[in-house]
């Protein structure tokens, strides 16, 4: 297994096939997006809303 380093935002595409379950650590407007990106997918994340 290798990993790419790509400088750009992520996308949802970014996600495709990867997993089917993600472990998420993110601010609030990230975790929304990609919850919804993943959605159908097992997400576990910590809530920092506090």
């Amino acid at each position: 297994m290798s990993a790419t380093v790509v400088r750009r935002r992520m996308r949802a595409g970014d996600l495709d096939l990867v997993a089917e379950r993600w472990y998420l650590c993110a601010g609030v407007a990230l975790k929304g997006m990609v919850l919804n990106w993943l959605s159908g997918k097992e997400v576990i994340y910590e809530d920092f809303n506090y």
